[in-house]
């Protein structure tokens, strides 16, 4: 991530891919999932949305993984979905991840969600 921060998401890209191609199996299912959403925010970054869209999607719907880490997955898609003109796909993943379990949200991701897409 320190690549994407000194402006060379490519060599970000190839990096978190290949960290995530060969993941240790000592690594915990949170961990690797968190590196995805890191490579999406990265890809979405560089405007490749359907990549990012194709990474955030299994987070979203991992059974398994956290709360936290399914809503702030499902608030990316979100926003990376309207990004690529996608409307109702970002509507309804936004729905999602406010509706998921509001109560485990944090505060910026309630408001934002309910703000941006007028969930009530």
């Amino acid at each position: 991530m320190v690549d994407w921060d000194q402006h060379k998401p490519d060599a970000a890209v190839l990096a978190v891919r290949e960290l995530l191609a060969h993941v240790s199996p000592k690594v915990d299912v949170e961990t690797v999932a968190w590196a995805s959403y890191m490579l999406a925010l990265v890809l979405d970054d560089q405007k490749k949305y359907a990549e990012a869209i194709r990474e955030l999607e299994p987070i979203a719907s991992r059974e398994g993984l956290s709360t936290y880490r399914r809503s702030w997955a499902l608030y990316q898609l979100s926003l990376t979905m309207q990004a690529a003109g996608d409307k109702e796909g970002a509507i309804k993943a936004a729905r999602q991840a406010y509706l998921f379990d509001f109560h485990e949200l944090t505060p910026l991701l309630t408001n934002s969600a309910s703000t941006v897409f007028g969930c009530q």
